[in-house]
C-alpha cells in the first residue's frame, strides 16, 4: 500500500512539476532530484520489499520476524520522507533564489544572476 501511495504522490508531483509556471522555479533544482528519489524509494523500493516479504514465506516456508519487518518499514519510511522533503524544500528555495537573481551554492558562495541566467539559457538552447 505504501508503494502505491508513493506512486500516486510521485505522479502528482511530476504532473505539477511539468506545468510551465512551476517549471520556472523547479527546473534544474534539487526539487527534481527529490522527485526522482521519491519515485525510486517511495514507489519502487517499497513495492520490491513488499514483494520480498510476500514471497519469502512461500519460498522458504518460514515467516520473517514481524518485529524486524516493522522496524525495517518504519525506518525506511521515515528515512525516505526525511530525505525527499528536505531536498524538495531545498529545491524550492533554490528555485526562488534563482528567479530572484541570486544563486546560493555550498557554504554561502554567491554568483551573480547574469552568470546563472546565461548557464540556464545555454542549457535550454542545447549548447
Amino acid at each position: 500500500m505504501t508503494g502505491l501511495i508513493g506512486y500516486g504522490l510521485a505522479s502528482t508531483q511530476g504532473t505539477i512539476e511539468a506545468f510551465r509556471s512551476a517549471n520556472i522555479y523547479w527546473h534544474f533544482t534539487n526539487f527534481t532530484v527529490g522527485h526522482s528519489h521519491a519515485t525510486m524509494y517511495g514507489f519502487i523500493a517499497f513495492i520490491a520489499w513488499g514483494a520480498v516479504y510476500g514471497l519469502l514465506p512461500r519460498l522458504t516456508g518460514r515467516e520473517p520476524n514481524p518485529l524486524a519487518v516493522g522496524v525495517h518499514f518504519w525506518l525506511a519510511l521515515v528515512g525516505v520522507l526525511t530525505y525527499v522533503i528536505a531536498i524538495s524544500v531545498a529545491g524550492v528555495l533554490q528555485g526562488f533564489a534563482w528567479v530572484a537573481g541570486t544563486i546560493v551554492h555550498r557554504f554561502g558562495d554567491r554568483r551573480g544572476a547574469d552568470v546563472a541566467l546565461a548557464d540556464h539559457r545555454r542549457s535550454l538552447d542545447g549548447q
